[in-house]
């Protein structure tokens, strides 16, 4: 790296003397190295006695050097943060701004980060949680550009490169559910939480289409055998009404100021006739005003699903349990990378004409505390 030729120098030579030129010189490796390897500015020690009458200081130079480089790692709120991409083995990735805001919420000492490169995508939210077995797990906090199958699956590729230790990837937010009143068991309402099982996620518009028929092409893509593991313990917890993260969507819900909407406003109509209302069925199940966790297929396209029949159909085809709008592209990403992946989503909506943001809110609470609550049980040897 040339400073004394480049544009970056040029923009700072009229703070520097023709005696710490020479000295620039020097330790211009000493700066690259720096840039390079994240290290903070305050680690740079020049002990040349000549630096004593110069004008400018050493990390004032290195902060302009490092300030006007774009390819320049940033930490937003802390250069001092002892910082190490080895010990980040968990991704999280959001799509929408309440979903980030609610994963937010529940995280542990969170710092900014920038990786060096331009355009999105560089962004992150560094932050940990207590393990199982009395570690802590470290992860990324990804945010995406836009929704959708594409952006996601680039998105996680970033993640995956910016940081190569990531052994999951976690997508976490909201979907439509997929309701069953003619069987309690499986009938999802607003504000439940869907995790994606073994089979993992439906991709319904990749087919084969014929002039007689349409194949579905959806290649198996199921979450790593860690991640269902922990999801299995999870289920038992639940099925053993132990749910910890009962207390942490509380935690969500007053740090985003929101409260759980009223159960008047979870309307479902029937799928022929809009304007016929289905009762929910009695679930001995449910508790009140408490989510249930249900585990199955999650179907997703880069179609925002306001249709009924298409919902049913493909409730009856895959046995989803939520559609949304990009698991497909984390779960291609992570397959490509050679890691796990989970889809979990808090159900805003039913995929229906009724759609609106009444339970959007909510339903990012509740899959954030979720997830934390799924992460803590792992244990830190998983993610080695």
């Amino acid at each position: 790296m040339d400073f004394l030729n480049s544009g970056t120098h040029k923009s700072i030579t009229h703070k520097v003397d023709k005696q710490f030129r020479m000295i620039l010189m020097q330790f211009e490796l000493v700066i690259s190295q720096l840039i390079e390897t994240s290290q903070p500015i305050n680690s740079l020690q020049l002990n040349s006695s000549s630096l004593n009458n110069s004008s400018v200081s050493v990390n004032s130079i290195a902060s302009d050097l490092i300030k006007d480089k774009t390819d320049a790692n940033i930490y937003a709120d802390d250069r001092n943060y002892d910082f190490d991409k080895n010990k980040f083995t968990i991704g999280l990735i959001a799509a929408l701004p309440k979903e980030y805001a609610a994963i937010k919420s529940l995280l542990q000492n969170p710092k900014l980060y920038r990786e060096p490169g331009v355009g999105a995508g560089h962004n992150y939210l560094l932050a940990d949680l207590p393990a199982v077995d009395g570690g802590k797990h470290y992860l990324v906090l990804a945010f995406m550009a836009d929704t959708g199958n594409n952006m996601a699956s680039m998105r996680a590729t970033l993640l995956c490169e910016h940081f190569p230790k990531i052994r999951s990837i976690i997508m976490v937010g909201i979907a439509g559910g997929v309701p069953n009143h003619v069987k309690p068991e499986d009938h999802v309402r607003l504000g439940d939480v869907v995790i994606s099982n073994k089979v993992g996620i439906i991709q319904y518009d990749l087919v084969k289409e014929e002039l007689k028929e349409i194949i579905n092409r959806n290649p198996p893509r199921p979450p790593s055998s860690e991640l269902l593991e922990a999801v299995g313990l999870l289920e038992a917890e639940e099925i053993l009404c132990n749910r910890q993260w009962t207390e942490y969507i509380e935690i969500a819900l007053e740090k985003m100021n929101i409260l759980r909407p009223s159960d008047e406003t979870d309307i479902l109509n029937d799928s022929l006739d809009p304007s016929k209302v289905i009762p929910h069925p009695k679930d001995p199940n449910r508790t009140k005003n408490t989510p249930r966790i249900f585990f199955g297929p999650i179907a997703t396209s880069n179609t925002l699903l306001k249709n009924p029949i298409k919902r049913d159909d493909l409730r009856n085809k895959f046995g989803v349990k939520a559609i949304e709008m990009e698991g497909s592209g984390i779960a291609d990403a992570a397959w490509y990378h050679g890691i796990g992946y989970l889809v979990v989503r808090g159900i805003c909506d039913y995929c229906d004409e009724r759609i609106n943001d009444i339970w959007q809110k909510y339903a990012a609470a509740v899959a954030s505390a979720v997830t934390k609550s799924l992460i803590e049980s792992i244990p830190t040897r998983c993610n080695t």
